[in-house]
């Protein structure tokens, strides 16, 4: 047996209601977050795991190697005190920094990642072409970021 009390029903679709306006109103600051969030994670692959986006490590295709880079810019890289043990597509910072790759704005309440100038562009093209799909979201990433938006919005609903 149950019963229905009109007066508590209409404050739950009241409160519903309070809900889905707040949300409304977060949705493109929750948007341009979870893009940078993924902007992050991409980066983060790349930095500190040398991995493309299929998870394979980013390795020199040279016979003679020093860590994973040819021989011969393996030991510039020495040098200059940077890493060989991975790949990480970081000489001087430039094509992973903010003000070369980061969130893209499309149209209203859109946002991706990407490359925010032609030279970084075009560079990350020719990487691509070397170590195969590197500055697009994994699998894994897109799931992660797909988790962060939806904590988003469930934050908002407990309110």
């Amino acid at each position: 047996m149950f019963e229905f009390d009109e007066s508590t029903a209409i404050a739950d679709i009241l409160a519903a209601q309070q809900s889905i306006l707040r949300i409304e109103q977060a949705r493109p600051v929750i948007a341009q977050n979870t893009a940078q969030h993924a902007v992050n994670l991409v980066r983060d692959r790349i930095q500190l795991r040398g991995q493309n986006a299929d998870g394979d490590p980013m390795i020199s295709q040279s016979p003679k190697r020093t860590g994973r880079y040819s021989e011969r810019y393996g030991k510039v890289r020495q040098q200059e005190g940077l890493r060989t043990d991975l790949i990480n597509l970081t000489f001087t910072g430039e094509l992973l920094n903010s003000s070369s790759w980061g969130v893209l704005e499309g149209d209203i309440d859109e946002f991706g990642g990407g490359f925010l100038n032609d030279d970084m562009s075009q560079r990350a093209e020719h990487l691509e072409d070397y170590f195969g799909p590197v500055f697009i979201m994994s699998d894994e990433e897109q799931q992660e970021s797909a988790d962060y938006f939806s904590e988003q919005i469930n934050d908002l609903m407990r309110v």
